[in-house]
Parts: C-alpha cells; sequence; structure tokens
C-alpha cells in the first residue's frame, strides 16, 4: 500500500488511534472488497479524522471502514490524520455524528449525470463505489446478500446472476468491450445495461 501525504499532515500507524464508531456503521462483504481494491489500487491518500484528549490519545472519528480493511490485510504504514477539535469526549462523539452524516443524497439520476459529464468508465465507478441511494440490498432464497440498481422503472426490469469470479472476470471484460457498440437502446441510457443485450443480440444472430 502506498501513502500519498501531499500536505504533509501528521501520520499514524492505524493501529494506534483508537475507534469509537463501535456498531454504527456495517461493512458488507462487498463493500470491504471495493474499499480494498480503491486502496490497493490508488493508495491511501484522504486523511482521517481524529480527537486528541488531554492524555494525547488519538480517538478515530472518520476512517472506521478504512481500519477495518488496513488491519485486516496487515498494511501498517503511518496514514495522514486531522485534528478535530473538541472540549471534551461527548463534544467529540457528537462531532463524529456531524461528520459521518450525509445530509445530500446521491441519485441514481445524478449519478448517471456525473458519470456523462465526465465521460467517467461507468463499470470501473461501480466496481470502486457503493452509494446507499442508488442500490438496494436483499437476500436470495439461500441467504446470500447482494445489489441490485435501486427501483424497478417501466418498461425497464432488472436481471440478477450470481457467477464465479472467473465467469464474473470474463463477463466483465466483455461488457467493457461492448460498451463501444452502437446498437438499440429502447430508452435505455444505461450503456451497463445496453453492453449485456448488444453481447446477447450478436451471440443469437451467430447462432440462427
Amino acid at each position: 500500500m502506498t501513502v500519498d501525504n501531499p500536505n504533509n499532515l501528521p501520520t499514524s500507524p492505524i493501529a494506534d488511534l483508537l475507534p469509537t464508531q463501535g456498531n454504527l456503521k456495517d461493512l458488507t462483504e462487498t463493500n470491504y472488497k471495493k474499499l480494498r481494491n480503491v486502496i490497493d489500487q490508488r493508495g491511501f491518500s484522504v486523511p482521517v479524522y481524529v480527537w486528541e484528549d488531554t492524555k494525547g490519545i488519538k480517538h478515530l472519528l472518520d476512517g472506521h471502514q478504512r481500519r477495518q480493511v488496513l488491519t485486516t490485510e496487515g498494511w501498517t504504514e503511518p496514514i495522514p490524520y486531522l485534528k478535530i477539535p473538541a472540549k471534551d469526549l461527548q463534544e467529540a462523539m457528537a462531532r463524529l455524528l456531524e461528520i459521518t452524516s450525509q445530509y445530500a443524497t446521491i441519485t441514481q439520476e445524478g449519478i448517471d449525470e456525473f458519470i456523462g459529464t465526465y465521460e467517467l468508465n461507468e463499470a470501473d465507478v461501480y466496481e470502486a463505489t457503493s452509494f446507499d441511494a442508488t442500490t438496494n440490498q436483499i437476500k436470495d432464497e439461500y441467504g446470500t446478500d447482494f445489489e441490485l440498481a435501486s427501483g424497478e422503472k417501466e418498461p425497464f426490469g432488472q436481471m440478477t446472476f450470481m457467477l464465479a469470479d472467473e465467469q464474473a472476470q470474463l463477463i466483465k471484460a466483455a461488457v467493457t468491450s461492448a460498451h463501444s457498440i452502437k446498437g438499440d437502446t429502447f430508452g435505455n441510457e444505461n450503456s451497463n445495461g445496453n453492453a449485456p443485450y448488444w453481447i446477447v443480440e450478436q451471440w443469437v444472430k451467430q447462432s440462427n
């Protein structure tokens, strides 16, 4: 893991920062993998927030999911942090809720527009991120957690497949390649939805 600290902030091993969130948040296995991959590929660049008490103990306010990933993966490099002012632990915990609160909501329409405006790779964005307002977590009949894009939107429907990792890698590669195809969209502006259709369409034509 690489650590970027262009502003020369103070650093500390994650093990020296005392966690405070308890069970406030839950990191699913899917989102754990996403976060691990982001840190592995891009490095650690966004500082965590801490409150330091009169004894010099640094209480971690924001960054607990990254702490979990770093600890589990055995990444021990010191990371940058920012001190948050508070007169005592009670005020620090109130600041914690303020820091972790999401005052604005990222909508499906908003993220689609954002991806289009900056010409981002849609597959890469969803591979690396997770937004509460754009996904619904459900369980299949075997109790397995997985995520779907939010809401049925007529005349569109949702299809979900569970794949082995090797199968998923091949399909992701095919979907990425199919993004360049300009075929029928039936009013669907989601390129990740159109790509599998174009792939199947080509397969059907070749099979006939």
